[in-house]
């Protein structure tokens, strides 16, 4: 309903042949969540970023990618852009536990967790500060030395809580750059293309564990990784 937060009935149970009567949905204003962005280097506002609600379970990975909607879920799904100020309001969100993904060209991507949503309440999230993140570039080689194009290649966070992902594509020299990553320790590794694997997926399986490193990014600056297809 337009004044309301999308509201969910109680868990209830279908049974086949037996019609289920009762099933009550009580519709609620839900809350509003409110925070604002800065840039952690020069400590002025971040405008036009993109703030989304997740739930607070949430991880990023091809496989939530996939379903996308099909996964239920209890919580509001909204999207907001920062204003002139850096500021944000998110309003009619159903009363529950959030993270909020925040997204900017500029920045890496920043993730809070853990932000409670009352009943007709404001909850005022602490402030966010963006940084520009840090660079990992290189060249994926074949297992007879020579580079690879078109390869894919994936990086992971390896720290519990850091559940990032990202990933880039090789160019014809074999070259690829990640930008705005998040600090932290991530595990890195690289596939051919699908054509070059002709569609084995046991021939991807062994070039990941094959190419697979372990890595420290900053919060600025550059890391150079080639990595082999070949060990």
């Amino acid at each position: 309903a337009m004044e309301f937060a999308p509201t969910y009935s109680p868990p209830f149970t279908v049974t086949q042949g037996i019609p289920k009567q009762d099933v009550v949905v009580r519709m609620t204003r839900g809350g509003t969540l409110r925070g604002r962005l800065g840039n952690q280097k020069t400590g002025g506002p971040v405008t036009g970023a993109v703030v989304t609600t997740q739930d607070n379970a949430y991880v990023e990975n091809p496989l939530s990618a996939l379903l996308g909607a099909m996964v239920p879920r209890t919580t509001t799904a909204k999207t907001v852009r920062t204003a002139s100020e850096g500021r944000f309001e998110i309003d009619l969100v159903t009363p529950e536990s959030y993270q909020l993904v925040v997204e900017h060209p500029n920045f890496t991507q920043e993730i809070l967790k853990d932000q409670r949503v009352e009943e007709g309440q404001v909850t005022e999230v602490p402030a966010i500060y963006m940084t520009a993140g840090g660079v990992v570039r290189g060249t994926v080689y074949g297992v007879d030395g020579q580079p690879v194009s078109g390869a894919s290649v994936n990086m992971r966070g390896a720290a519990a809580g850091l559940a990032r992902t990202y990933q880039a594509t090789a160019d014809a020299t074999g070259r690829y750059t990640i930008r705005r990553i998040a600090a932290g320790s991530y595990v890195i590794n690289a596939t051919s293309s699908p054509a070059q694997l002709s569609g084995d997926p046991f021939g991807a399986i062994l070039e990941i564990k094959k190419s697979e490193r372990n890595i420290n990014v900053g919060e600025t600056g550059e890391v150079t990784v080639d990595l082999n297809l070949g060990g």
